[in-house]
């Protein structure tokens, strides 16, 4: 009858390379004991646990006490780059808490993030030289959790319901055209007569609108001529043809001191959007996070580009 050997499978533990680290820096069992703050038994036994997976022993045991093996002096680098790593990361997290340094992620549409966002951080950095902070502007919605982010700025209400929301601030959307256009439109009907600019991610041939001013309201179905998913885009499109756009005042205004774009019945809004920092659950108990988030409502609040929410 023949007969087996079964092997079992051992994988080397983190924790124990780096008790073979504190053995080899200390030069004892005692030592390593004493250093980590664990029983002298309790070492020995993880000591036999690494040398079980490690599949050799790693120290000979002499009169003069512990004399390392070749196995012990090939691991013993990798041990040391275990307790480094953990010593950089441990560092990273203690600045993070006291707020003078750490990694800061985060997401923003392209407008916001340019207009807004851009001199924030710049300001705030000038202020944590230790920062590293990763920006990422794109007009698709980005889920923070997900995609590894601190926050996201989104446009409109954020649709995860898990995610922590704080509101920045409410943009009023005003009407506007080229200056050609915009003296042809007297009153609320004409506007029927001009194509308009949708500002989203979803093309549709007519667009619903509603308007309103201090004493009553218009609901309208446009005819879309052209849709783009970046608010900034559709001030240059109406700028230069013959459609009409709704968009956010701060950003008008500029193309309008230009002479480039003009109100159309500025008494009438069209509609607002909300704008929100969205955070993963528990990110805002990171001072780093917090203080930014606390940067980023004032500068909104002291550049008054749309309404600081309080």
């Amino acid at each position: 009858m023949g007969s087996s050997i079964s092997f079992s499978e051992h994988k080397m533990d983190a924790g124990d390379l780096l008790l073979l680290d504190a053995i080899i820096r200390e030069g004892s069992i005692t030592g390593a004991a004493k250093k980590l703050g664990e029983p002298k038994a309790t070492i020995s036994r993880r000591l036999q646990r690494l040398e079980k997976a490690a599949g050799a022993p790693l120290f000979d045991r002499t009169s003069r006490g512990l004399r390392q093996t070749p196995l012990a002096e090939g691991l013993s680098g990798p041990a040391a780059a275990i307790r480094e790593a953990l010593a950089g990361a441990q560092s990273l997290a203690d600045a993070t808490r006291c707020g003078d340094g750490g990694r800061l992620k985060i997401a923003s549409p392209f407008l916001f993030g340019r207009l807004v966002l851009a001199p924030v951080v710049g300001k705030f950095t000038a202020g944590h030289e230790k920062l590293n902070v990763t920006l990422k502007f794109g007009n698709e919605r980005v889920n923070p959790l997900r995609d590894e982010f601190d926050l996201a700025i989104q446009v409109g209400e954020p649709e995860a319901s898990y995610l922590v929301c704080t509101k920045l601030a409410s943009a009023n959307l005003k009407l506007y055209a080229a200056p050609e256009v915009a003296k042809l439109i007297g009153q609320v009907s004409d506007l029927e007569k001009h194509p308009f600019i949708k500002t989203s991610n979803e093309a549709t041939d007519e667009l619903n609108l509603r308007l309103t001013d201090v004493r009553c309201s218009w609901d309208l179905r446009l005819r879309v001529l052209c849709t783009v998913n970046d608010p900034e885009a559709a001030c240059y499109i109406a700028s230069r043809g013959t459609a009409i756009a709704a968009l956010p005042e701060f950003l008008a205004n500029c193309f309008v001191a230009r002479g480039e774009l003009m109100p159309i019945l500025p008494n009438v809004d069209a509609g607002n959007v909300l704008i929100f920092a969205v955070a993963p659950p528990g990110r805002l108990s990171i001072p780093l996070v917090r203080m930014f988030l606390a940067a980023l409502k004032k500068e909104i609040a002291d550049m008054r580009f749309a309404k600081a929410v309080a």
